[in-house]
């Protein structure tokens, strides 16, 4: 018995997709899509980012004036550190890096807002 040759191309190279093809499809689709979107934020986060790095020089402790600067955010008084870390000043733990970044968004959120006002 011959079998033709578009039944063994149909079995080798199937023109449906199965269903796992398409998840991963979907999965990829969605992926590139954020990665695009990180990529844009980051590009319009500059100012964050200089943000930052002005508020850990300027909010760093000077023992030699006995300066140690702090903020306060919902009843929580915070410092930098010497390692220019955010520090809860009540009982000196250091925060973790994505807590230590939700506050950076909120206090730069509040110094554009006075900025613009």
């Amino acid at each position: 018995m011959k079998v033709p040759f578009e039944a063994i191309d149909q079995t080798v190279f199937p023109t449906e997709k199965p269903a796992w093809a398409e998840d991963i499809l979907r999965e990829l689709h969605a992926i590139k899509t954020l990665l695009a979107q990180q990529q844009q934020s980051k590009e319009g986060s500059k100012g964050l980012y200089d943000f930052i790095n002005e508020f850990r020089i300027a909010m760093q402790a000077n023992p030699n004036n006995n300066s140690y600067p702090e903020v306060e955010l919902h009843g929580v008084r915070i410092g930098v550190s010497f390692a220019k870390l955010l520090y809860c000043k009540d009982d000196g733990a250091t925060f973790d890096r994505a807590r230590a970044f939700e506050i950076y968004k909120e206090l730069y959120k509040k110094h554009q807002q006075k900025r613009l006002l």
